[in-house]
């Protein structure tokens, strides 16, 4: 009688572990599953970006202007793209440096420098619908003529 005690026991327990790990095999087999599927869609997202990246085009532009002033406010981007994190915000009729002009695919982007009390976040990029180009035009004083600026 004990040795079939003993045996129903250990079949209890053999019963048990077997439960358990059937169903922890069932968990990861779930979660298994639903990462695939995941997968799957992160991939089909990044072959989209990934189109639009092969397509991408920088090209640096002839800087006609080193001044410009802000038509409407707006951010100054840490890079320029549209999505790319504001460094600044920008107020309207701001004079501002410009330093390079690129163009990406169809817009064009300016590198400005504003004036600010402290250095922090003053230098980053510009998108053409929010700047107005000032004309520079240096005239000699010894000739009695006067410098102006005009906007573009």
């Amino acid at each position: 009688m004990t040795y079939l005690l003993t045996f129903i026991f250990f079949c209890v327990i053999v019963f048990a572990i077997y439960y358990k790990y059937d169903a922890t095999v069932s968990s990861l087999k779930k979660q298994v599953i639903l990462l695939s599927k995941q997968n799957r869609s992160l991939k089909s997202k990044m072959n989209i970006h990934m189109e639009r990246i092969k397509n991408f085009q920088m090209k640096r532009l002839k800087l006609i202007s080193s001044k410009g002033i802000i038509t409407k406010d707006t951010s100054l981007r840490i890079s320029p793209i549209s999505k790319s994190m504001p460094l600044n915000s920008l107020t309207e009729n701001e004079l501002v440096q410009i330093f390079t002009c690129v163009k990406i695919t169809d817009t064009t982007w300016y590198q400005v420098d504003i004036d600010t009390t402290n250095d922090i976040n003053s230098i980053g990029w510009v998108n053409e619908h929010f700047i107005s180009l000032v004309d520079d035009t240096f005239v000699d004083f010894d000739k009695n003529e006067h410098s102006e600026n005009k906007a573009i």
